[in-house]
């Protein structure tokens, strides 16, 4: 993951990065993260979206880093996550989204079980991403989002 750029949007700020395997640049495998523009350190999306040349590419895994509400599988998922408030930062795992019988992912991961990152560190929260997309970052770190204050912020 390396020559990250983030764009500002109307309501939040994105970048997205074409991913490599050795050395060969996969059009079809994208880092993405995203986050609104005013919620400085919270409620950053890092996704993992992947797909075949000449389909639609689908979304494969998401983390949600302080995210600003809450997530509920319902009735889905492992059972001491059913019908369950995820307060704090989760993941939308592969392995948990993943429908094996129809060979397709289900919908919009609605699966998620809560993970631990260090709640104030975007850099920690990224390098957390890094690791569980299993992506080699040559490029050090990520540049934060260029978010932006109001007067309300702390």
């Amino acid at each position: 993951a390396t020559g990250i750029n983030w764009t500002v949007y109307d309501r939040d700020i994105r970048a997205r990065v074409p991913l490599s395997i050795n050395d060969v640049l996969l059009e079809e495998l994208t880092l993405i993260m995203r986050t609104p523009r005013w919620r400085v350190d919270e409620d950053v999306h890092f996704m993992l979206r992947g797909g075949i040349p000449g389909r639609a590419a689908q979304l494969l895994e998401r983390i949600c880093w302080r995210p600003s509400s809450s997530h509920n599988n319902r009735g889905n998922g492992p059972n001491e996550f059913k019908f369950v408030d995820l307060n704090g930062s989760h993941c939308h795992a592969f392995e948990q989204n993943y429908d094996a019988v129809e060979n397709k992912m289900c919908g919009k991961l609605r699966i998620a079980v809560p993970i631990e990152i260090d709640s104030y560190s975007f850099q920690k929260a990224f390098a957390y991403a890094l690791e569980r997309f299993n992506i080699k970052n040559g490029g050090g770190d990520c540049p934060e989002p260029p978010w932006e204050m109001n007067l309300f912020d702390d």
